[in-house]
């Protein structure tokens, strides 16, 4: 050919060249002009044929239809055996009846007996696109519902409401949350099916499951869920026994068994249901007033003739603590009262 070299050429080389022999002479390619910069010479569809390809779809479509027609003659014979079969059966059943069947008092409305009754499984649609392989399993498909009942998608039209995923049909949040109709409704979301009944309890399993895997463990919930099941109720079993009986010994070593004991909620969280009513002067009107909480220590103890406790008034010359009714600062001083608070304004003058 004129449009390539020797060196280029994909066809069997010969000892003597055509160019030489005249015999067997190849055509010319077809040339097409391309762009030969950088995103022309990385170009996959360069010199792509629409035609080339359709062509390429119309022999599929011929095979599949040869297979379609093949697969429908076969249904046809199989059916025309069954035929075939269910008569010879009916007729042998007519002759060793004999004369028996005519002294049956009748109504005129016979029923379809058991041969004419074909099993649904064993009917066959005609011209019907099977692509499943035979003697493969049928596939399955979740999440789907009765006609009668309402899909998820359509008990909340609003658009901010739960979130709902055509591709696995589910909707894990609830769509009626606050509304009226929630109590009514009988779907509460995909998160509460799986949080209810044994669910938790699978989802414990598996988890032990994992842990015992990674631990040395070889357990398969799937193929022996038994097994599974009592090593994990062996395994809370000790879980507890090895907790009490830690706990107990600290409780014996250390003590403190009597602060295990959780203090009723009023104390907790200073929480009654004491109905207290107040005025806008912040005074009681009705009710309790509520009681002032006091410290472990003993308060309000006046000593040695004090009208004040220790710490009632603060000296900000000296900086020290003392009692408010004579300004002293001396801790367990006798009480001088008013005069002696004005001879030590005095002498601080």
């Amino acid at each position: 050919a004129m449009t390539h070299s020797t060196k280029d050429c994909v066809e069997r080389p010969r000892k003597k060249g055509a160019r030489y022999s005249g015999k067997d002479i190849k055509p010319d390619e077809v040339t097409v002009d391309m762009a030969y910069d950088y995103a022309g010479k990385r170009d996959h569809w360069a010199q792509f044929d629409p035609a080339a390809h359709m062509d390429k779809i119309r022999a599929h479509e011929a095979e599949a239809e040869v297979r379609r027609k093949a697969a429908q003659q076969k249904k046809l014979g199989e059916l025309a055996a069954r035929e075939r079969k269910r008569e010879r059966r009916g007729k042998g059943k007519e002759g060793g009846e004999g004369d028996s069947a005519t002294d049956t008092d009748t109504d005129g409305s016979v029923g379809p007996s058991d041969d004419e009754k074909v099993d649904e499984a064993e009917q066959v649609i005609i011209g019907q696109d099977v692509k499943a392989p035979a003697g493969k399993a049928k596939a399955s498909v979740r999440n789907l519902r009765i006609r009668e009942d309402t899909a998820k998608y359509l008990l909340n039209l609003d658009v901010n409401s739960a979130y709902y995923d055509p591709k696995t049909r589910s909707m894990r949040d609830n769509p009626l949350r606050g509304s009226a109709l929630a109590d009514a409704s009988t779907f509460a979301g995909d998160n509460f099916q799986r949080a209810t009944g044994d669910a938790v309890q699978m989802a414990q399993l598996q988890l032990y499951e994992f842990e015992a895997y990674e631990k040395g463990q070889s357990m398969q919930m799937n193929a022996d869920p038994t097994t599974v099941e009592m090593m994990n109720k062996i395994y809370r079993e000790k879980k507890e026994k090895l907790k009490d009986t830690r706990s107990n010994k600290i409780l014996e070593k250390y003590g403190g068994q009597q602060h295990l004991a959780a203090p009723p909620k009023e104390l907790l969280f200073a929480q009654t249901e004491d109905y207290v009513e107040y005025d806008r002067s912040g005074g009681l009107r009705a009710g309790k007033e509520k009681a002032v909480a006091k410290s472990r220590y003993e308060e309000d103890v006046l000593e040695q003739n004090h009208l004040a406790v220790w710490g009632s008034h603060f000296d900000t010359t000296t900086f020290r603590w003392g009692y408010a009714d004579d300004h002293s600062t001396l801790r367990n001083s006798y009480s001088t009262g008013a005069a002696g608070r004005r001879a030590r304004e005095m002498a601080a003058a």
